[in-house]
């Protein structure tokens, strides 16, 4: 391990996708070139070398590497860990109470040879493995498990029994090298109102305990909880619980699939809208009303309505705007001193916050009688009219 030196290349980031001078933060040389399929006899290798950087747009710290030739593979030591199956009995039952996914079809996303896959299932979700490794999905399969082989790579992959209504994905994100593309085959295999379970080692606690020895070439991304939820958040998710768990060595996170805005109230709104304008222009003629404030408001709603007839005016009190038309509807913009009383018998204030005063000010311009309706967040409200004092 040397310290960290300046580079002259670029390093597109793993998570966000940004392209950012490849500085160092740590160097390390001569490190093992793999964690796993060790060999059975000593051998003369000499290691490899590493850097650790950090995209400065997202925060996350990666390795400049390729990644490892099993990295789509997941091996795993809970089949012969007792406290680990614990600890995953207790943490599952829990995820699916609270998640209410007795029963549900949920998808473990690299499940080895079925360790947790058993363990979620023994707990009573209908659990589905996705994993790539023949081997493992031949282990799965003496097992009874359901499992179809496979990796997202692009995130066009499909499974047959999809759409799941929960994930988990335990201790494999830090491998992908592709995190976009793994993370959209994960969704796109998801029903709308999924939810899901991830885990990652823990940074954090890397950092508070400076752990040196926990970077290796197996392990390309290491996250904090605001990494792993800038990730997650980009590729619609949206994280509704994080803790640390395992002795602190493993970063928790429960997220919801995001979804899509609910824009029918826009369009009942619209509707609406038009539809009362159009009342109100059909019961007084199109050339006798005028529409108070040239805001985008306006041009917005005159285009919506498509009125069969062009107002009389747009009346504005700035100068930048008079003398000019409104787009799409070429209504003219006209100071207010251009419209005297008896020109209108409709005026509707569009200026935002200062339509009351437009109100109160066209009250005094063209007298007390003139219909007069202010455009409201929630529509077209009627100002009253002044009465004349006894």
């Amino acid at each position: 391990m040397s310290s960290s030196s300046p580079a002259s290349k670029t390093f597109v980031c793993r998570s966000c996708a940004q392209d950012f001078p490849a500085l160092p933060r740590m160097n390390f040389t001569g490190m093992p070139a793999l964690a796993q399929h060790l060999p059975a006899a000593p051998q003369q290798d000499q290691g490899v070398d590493f850097a650790l950087l950090q995209c400065p747009f997202c925060g996350l710290l990666q390795l400049d590497c390729p990644p490892v030739p099993y990295y789509r593979e997941v091996l795993r030591a809970a089949a012969v860990s007792p406290e680990m199956t614990r600890f995953r009995r207790r943490q599952f039952r829990s995820f699916l109470r609270r998640h209410n996914l007795q029963g549900k079809k949920i998808l473990e996303c690299g499940c080895g040879s079925g360790e947790y896959l058993s363990i979620m299932r023994e707990c009573g979700g209908n659990a589905f493995g996705w994993e790539f490794h023949s081997g493992n999905v031949a282990n799965c399969r003496r097992l009874g498990l359901p499992v179809e082989q496979g990796f997202f790579a692009t995130g066009q992959e499909r499974l047959t029994e999809a759409p799941f209504q929960a994930f988990f994905c335990l201790n494999f994100l830090e491998h992908i090298p592709d995190l976009s593309a793994f993370l959209a085959g994960i969704r796109e295999n998801l029903s709308a109102d999924a939810c899901g379970l991830l885990e990652v080692p823990n940074f954090e606690m890397m950092l508070r305990q400076n752990t040196i020895a926990e970077f290796m070439r197996d392990h390309l991304c290491y996250f904090t909880r605001e990494t792993l939820s800038g990730l997650l958040q980009r590729n619609g998710f949206l994280v509704q619980r994080t803790r640390e768990l395992f002795h602190g060595y493993f970063l928790s996170v429960e997220v919801i699939r995001r979804q899509p805005c609910d824009f029918s109230g826009f369009q009942r709104a619209r509707d609406t809208l038009c539809a009362s304008l159009r009342a109100l222009v059909q019961q007084h003629g199109a050339a006798k009303t005028v529409v108070w404030g040239a805001s985008h408001q306006t041009f917005a709603l005159l285009a919506m309505a498509s009125l069969p007839e062009p107002l009389l005016a747009i009346i504005d009190s700035s100068p930048l705007k008079q003398d000019r038309y409104s787009p799409v509807t070429n209504i003219p913009i006209v100071a207010p001193e251009q419209i005297h009383p008896g020109d209108c018998s409709l005026l509707i204030a569009a200026a935002g916050g200062y339509s009351e005063e437009v109100a109160r000010l066209a009250r005094e311009r063209f007298g007390p009688t003139l219909t007069i309706y202010l455009l409201r967040p929630d529509g077209l409200a009627e100002h009253p009219p002044v009465t004349a004092s006894p």
